[in-house]
């Protein structure tokens, strides 16, 4: 992706999309008039442009749909920031080199590619436990949409009770989380690799959390685990994770030590049709 100015007249910037693969140009999008661009960001999905406009007011904020070219002014404040940093759809930090404080901005609650509806705020509840096989008392559950990981004790006598523990921050919104028992294994960095036959969606890092203890205990990247449905990860034993090919062609067993692809189990479903 580059940014150029489409007209010296009327300050109108254009962003020019590029294939990253092939380096065909794929489309142009074009910024509002006077949008004086100058600090562009791409999510890590590559569904949005985050960029800092100056104003004669203020900085703002703005958002630009890849797909569809449609256009938020999302964020507005006072003062010429000069920095800014933006890595997904959920905050957008700015700054000025002569104040002493950071401003962030939520954008999750602007953004809105229906144009004009209004975003409903959702519940959050257990999206999915998980039992801990070698202790039956407690369950792990996930949040709904990404939530924290929390245990708890179910043999207790009370309807309603709290969590044994709470964890917050493990993942975001777009990461996968697997669990067995008490290890955590969180895919996250969504990213494009580049192969013979073609682009493909992977994950580029992997965390393993340790509930007991409360610590991570590895952290693996450069890897390239194959994106498939959250629910179609497994992990096996210890040390291996188990998912599907984009194809859905055959499986790919990687080790959680290495992050490396173990083997490919392919499948021949010549044989029971």
């Amino acid at each position: 992706m580059c940014m150029r100015q489409y007209m010296t007249l009327h300050q109108i910037v254009t962003f020019e999309l590029y294939d990253a693969i092939n380096y065909g140009h794929v489309r142009t999008i074009k910024a509002c008039p006077d949008d004086r661009v100058f600090g562009i960001y791409l999510n890590r999905l590559g569904s949005h442009i985050i960029a800092l406009c100056k104003g004669v007011h203020g900085t703002e904020v703005g958002a630009w749909n890849v797909e569809s070219g449609h256009h938020q002014h999302i964020a507005f404040q006072n003062n010429h920031s000069t920095m800014g940093a933006c890595v997904d759809l959920q905050y957008c930090m700015t700054a000025d080199p002569s104040e002493t404080t950071l401003r962030v901005h939520n954008l999750a609650l602007r953004i809105d590619d229906r144009a004009g509806q209004s975003m409903q705020k959702k519940s959050q509840g257990i999206g999915e436990f998980y039992p801990i096989t070698h202790n039956s008392r407690y369950v792990v559950a996930r949040g709904s949409d990404n939530g924290p990981i929390t245990v708890w004790n179910i043999t207790r006598g009370q309807c309603k009770g709290e969590a044994v523990s709470i964890e917050r921050g493990l993942q975001e919104r777009n990461d996968v989380v697997i669990v067995k028992d008490t290890k955590v294994v969180v895919l996250s960095d969504r990213g494009t690799s580049s192969m013979e036959e073609g682009s493909q969606q992977i994950f580029k890092t992997i965390y393993i959390y340790d509930l007991q203890t409360k610590k991570y205990v590895r952290k693996l990247r450069p890897v390239a685990v194959t994106i498939c449905p959250s629910d179609e990860y497994r992990i096996l034993g210890h040390d291996r994770l188990l998912g599907v090919a984009q194809d859905r062609s055959h499986f790919i067993l990687w080790s959680l030590d290495t992050g490396q692809v173990i083997k490919r189990i392919k499948l021949d479903f010549s044989k029971y049709e």
